[in-house]
């Protein structure tokens, strides 16, 4: 935290543990509140290289430096994208290549025969999800006579699995179209969705302020289709405002940007002068980094808020905010966020706003 704002935030282990809690297991949600830090992405190095084994969890054999210290890439976006519109999945793979996503794998439904390894199509009962990997592909013609036990019709995603190149068909799935485990549950905001991640180089910003320390999200909804958050922070030193980002929890968000510098005594996050504003919509959930037209400077000690007001079609709009809870179900570990007096703000009109504070 080189900017000192997340406070006592961060994931917690309890009595006797000592976990690398980045070898646990997690998800998509948690790996984005973790890389929007910019703790990675790192570089493997020639003596860091994954071992074949995947039982061998080799980033408890480093130090935590490696991915604070030696990141080479800063996550500036990611689409969340809905498994059911293929389209939407099959366009964004050639622009962005691979996405993450969730699948309920059992490995009595994979084809291992001649010619048809590979072929997975599960049809069970189960539609949570316990294994993630990557959508590096399709094939709408794939038929359907590959599988185990046959699917409505043709078509199959290209999964690049995790289990080493003698499972499946050298390391790869061809996962059915109707794979009843694929879209997961609807427990997370981006269940039922594949991650697109755009990255942008590490020395892209110098500084990144946020307040966001923990892991884990929780959303606050607005039935009138408006929603506006703000957060107020004070500048470490001569610099230039140049970007901002933030999540969106729907589809087709219109969105306006606006910096306030802020005397010492306002008290509401859009008191002051307005010195940059950006509009625009997102067409897909996730995280957003937009760039500002108008650089703001900033001197030492200037106080400055970043206000984002919202409308969506959906009829609800929704801000997401970094929240306390357990990660796996358990008491422990625990993601743990707070936030100070004056910091963050909520406002379901962008004029009359609440404060945020919470330990």
């Amino acid at each position: 935290d080189p900017m000192g704002n997340y406070g006592s935030d961060g994931v917690y282990f309890g009595p006797g543990q000592d976990y690398d809690y980045f070898t646990l297991g997690g998800n998509d949600l948690y790996a984005t509140m973790t890389l929007a830090k910019w703790v990675g992405v790192t570089n493997e190095l020639p003596n860091m290289a994954y071992p074949s084994n995947y039982n061998i969890y080799p980033s408890a054999d480093y130090a935590s430096e490696y991915a604070f210290s030696y990141d080479s890439m800063h996550l500036e976006n990611e689409l969340w994208v809905d498994i059911g519109d293929k389209e939407a999945v099959q366009s964004n793979l050639i622009n962005y290549g691979a996405a993450t996503v969730s699948i309920y794998y059992d490995n009595a439904y994979l084809n291992t025969d001649s010619g048809k390894k590979g072929a997975y199509y599960y049809n069970g009962t189960s539609y949570g999800n316990n294994h993630a990997v990557s959508i590096v592909g399709w094939d709408d013609n794939y038929s359907k006579t590959n599988f185990l036990t046959q699917p409505p019709g043709n078509g199959a995603w290209l999964i690049k699995n995790s289990y080493g190149t003698s499972h499946g068909d050298n390391g790869y799935l061809w996962v059915s179209y109707y794979d009843r485990g694929i879209t997961g549950s609807n427990s997370t905001p981006i269940a039922n969705t594949l991650v697109f991640t755009d990255y942008g180089t590490y020395n892209n910003y110098d500084n990144n302020y946020q307040y966001d320390g923990g892991v884990s999200l929780h959303c606050y909804s607005y039935p009138n289709g408006t929603a506006s958050m703000a957060n107020v922070f004070t500048a470490d030193g001569f610099e230039k405002l140049e970007a901002i980002s933030f999540y969106t929890y729907r589809t087709n968000v219109n969105y306006t940007v606006k910096i306030y510098k802020l005397d010492n005594n306002d008290i509401a996050p859009i008191g002051g002068t307005l010195v940059a504003s950006e509009s625009g919509n997102e067409i897909y959930a996730g995280y957003h980094t937009i760039e500002l037209g108008n650089i703001v400077d900033l001197a030492p000690g200037d106080k400055f808020s970043v206000v984002i007001d919202m409308t969506s079609a959906s009829g609800y709009a929704y801000i997401m905010v970094d929240a306390s809870g357990s990660l796996f179900g358990t008491t422990y570990p625990y993601s743990f966020a707070s936030c100070n007096a004056g910091e963050s703000y909520m406002s379901g009109d962008g004029s009359n706003w609440s404060g945020m504070s919470y330990n």
